[in-house]
């Protein structure tokens, strides 16, 4: 799908939303959701859903008081959030192109996510909770290369979160949860796991759930939250004794 003008909504705000299906049989690689460079896509406060193989957003989206959902197409299909380029690619140039309240990115059947340096400029148009969404079975959320910044974020995955840059929250919670499934079955990680010298900053909550698996760090980590945290699993260090605290 492409759109080559600006598209916009006149109808009852709340009552009638967008949807759109680039890729409507889901198979192979073709199905792009195109808005072109100074065009945009105007809700009136009402919620869009796009499914697509990849989005090529280089006009504008935006929904107000309501959310974006960005599914991909495809079971098992990658997404890339900010540098990482995966089956489906977000960059952070497109992310601040988006201006919502909340926002939705993969789904049950999305497969592994790559989240790499979304900056605060990228990422604070949408207000309220980016929600990120890996449940296909092993799928992972992996935050990585570079430090990436959200207004609010829940990110849930069915087989492990790990954690290789500073993760920020500008305004509210932080949630991340390494066993979406809380089960067992089939998966060989169900982890939050972070690398050495990790640092996560909530604005007011911030909480780490990771059911039938584990929270690990192999080295240093530093916690911190402006109103409380939350860990709901067995948290262990690997790291070398007296030097990771």
């Amino acid at each position: 799908i492409a759109i080559l003008d600006s598209l916009t909504s006149t109808g009852t705000s709340g009552t009638k939303p967008i949807v759109i299906n680039a890729d409507n049989d889901s198979t192979g690689t073709a199905g792009t959701l195109t808005v072109q460079t100074a065009q945009t896509i105007t809700s009136n406060d009402n919620a869009v859903t796009i499914t697509a193989w990849d989005v090529d957003l280089d006009g504008s989206l935006t929904t107000g008081t309501t959310t974006i959902t960005v599914y991909g197409a495809e079971a098992g299909e990658t997404i890339g959030l900010g540098a990482t380029s995966k089956n489906m690619h977000i960059d952070g140039s497109e992310v601040q192109r988006m201006t919502s309240t909340g926002m939705t990115v993969g789904s049950s059947v999305s497969g592994t996510m790559h989240v790499d340096g979304i900056t605060k400029d990228n990422s604070n148009t949408v207000t309220t909770t980016v929600t990120l969404v890996a449940k296909y079975d092993d799928a992972q959320i992996l935050f990585e290369t570079a430090a990436s910044t959200f207004y609010e974020l829940v990110a849930q995955a069915d087989n492990g979160v790990l954690d290789e840059v500073e993760i920020t929250t500008t305004s509210g919670v932080m949630y991340l949860d390494g066993d979406m499934d809380n089960d067992t079955s089939d998966d060989s990680v169900d982890t939050i796991g972070f690398t050495d010298g990790r640092t996560l900053v909530a604005k007011t909550f911030l909480t780490l759930e990771s059911t039938t698996g584990s929270i690990t760090t192999v080295g240093a980590l530093t916690l911190s939250a402006g109103d409380s945290i939350a860990i709901l699993d067995s948290l262990t260090s690997t790291g070398t004794s007296g030097t990771k605290p």
